[in-house]
């Protein structure tokens, strides 16, 4: 993956959790209405694009969020040689380790000869938020593998399967549930229609707009985990 794109989609996933968990509940804090709307709008802005980045895409300049989750879907439904795993190390013959996410727990996997093996698991939960599953990493060294949340340490085993596994890449679910998506789109949709207005302040938005800015984003959240539960 380009690393500049690998670079600023992390930028921009960590940008998102930052403004979601301190930015607006300090404006919500000091009443700043406006400013919670706008934030929870370019929470989801920055997600999308930043998933875009991970992907190995230039997202779209573009402040219409509907139009980077389709951008985001076509490339999905086109990527066809990427393994099943949300990251993944693979030997040049094919055979890999990868972290899978089925909505429920993180599992460490391994795939030699199309068979796949399970090496370790961890329940988690519910809501576990999209931000930590994108920071997701898999790391092999010598016989030991193990799987990080960031720089916490989630799983580890010991495998001699696959000495080889060098190529890491970073992959989403090529056909995420179409309710969750329609539910995240529809979530962007009403933020965005939002934007302008409370960012110039020509509409004086209220406590109640503002809390439900935050359940609106809180949604959008919660359905973009659809593109990194995985079906197959």
């Amino acid at each position: 993956m380009n690393a500049e794109l690998l670079r600023r989609g992390e930028l921009n996933i960590a940008d998102a959790a930052f403004v979601r968990d301190h930015f607006i509940p300090a404006a919500m804090e000091l009443e700043r209405w406006n400013i919670v709307v706008f934030e929870a709008f370019r929470t989801i802005e920055l997600l999308m694009k930043g998933m875009v980045c991970l992907s190995g895409h230039l997202p779209r300049q573009s402040h219409e969020v509907q139009y980077l989750i389709d951008d985001f879907l076509a490339l999905l439904t086109a990527k066809r040689d990427s393994q099943p795993f949300l990251y993944s190390a693979t030997s040049p013959n094919g055979h890999a380790y990868g972290i899978y996410f089925d909505g429920t727990s993180v599992q460490l996997l391994k795939k030699v000869a199309g068979f796949y093996t399970l090496l370790a698991s961890t329940g988690t939960e519910k809501e576990t938020s999209i931000d930590r599953l994108l920071r997701l990493r898999l790391d092999v060294e010598g016989f030991t593998v193990s799987v990080y949340f960031g720089d916490e340490l989630l799983l580890r085993t010991a495998d001699a399967a696959i000495s080889d596994a060098t190529r890491f890449s970073r992959s989403f679910e090529r056909i995420p549930d179409p309710v969750r998506v329609e539910t995240l789109r529809r979530s962007a949709e009403q933020l965005r229609a939002n934007r302008e207005p409370a960012f110039f302040g020509t509409v004086p938005f209220s406590k109640e707009d503002a809390e439900a800015a935050v359940l609106l984003m809180k949604s959008a959240l919660s359905e973009a985990r659809a593109f990194v539960t995985l079906t197959e």
